[in-house]
């Protein structure tokens, strides 16, 4: 059966500032590899765009903690038709997102507007609070 989840990583490198999360939303469909929507800062951490990406999600290649529950928790919040269509959603808004961004700086990075930003507003957008699951995703 299909899932929507909510996924959290640790940022690789922050932890002798103690520490920042990275929040996903990951769709498991019946067949194939999970997916996810995201954003990533800048190359330039400290200016620039966001960057838009829409890959599979179970490799650490991808999601640099996969499966190490001292840096990795992820937690489905819908399953089935349901999750197939909050996906579709997601998606359409995740289009808008990229077409509206396409040659200017409208989504511009820093420290407080960054991906769990966007998580947060993409479930908003599908009537999920995303602070109802920070207790859940919140690595060991």
């Amino acid at each position: 059966m299909p899932g929507l989840s909510i996924a959290a990583n640790l940022v690789s490198g922050t932890e002798f500032l103690g520490g920042y999360g990275h929040l996903q939303i990951v769709f498991t469909p019946d067949v194939g590899d999970p997916l996810e929507l995201e954003v990533q800062g800048p190359s330039n951490l400290f200016s620039g765009p966001w960057v838009f990406e829409s890959r599979t999600h179970n490799t650490t290649a991808h999601t640099g903690f996969y499966g190490d529950p001292d840096k990795y928790a992820i937690y489905q919040i819908m399953s089935g038709q349901e999750a197939e269509d909050a996906w579709t959603i997601l998606n359409q808004v995740h289009a808008q997102m990229v077409a509206a961004s396409n040659g200017g700086n409208i989504y511009e990075y820093d420290p407080d507007y960054n991906s769990n930003t966007y998580t947060v507003t993409m479930l908003s957008v599908i009537g999920i609070n995303a602070s109802d699951y920070y207790g859940l995703v919140t690595p060991n």
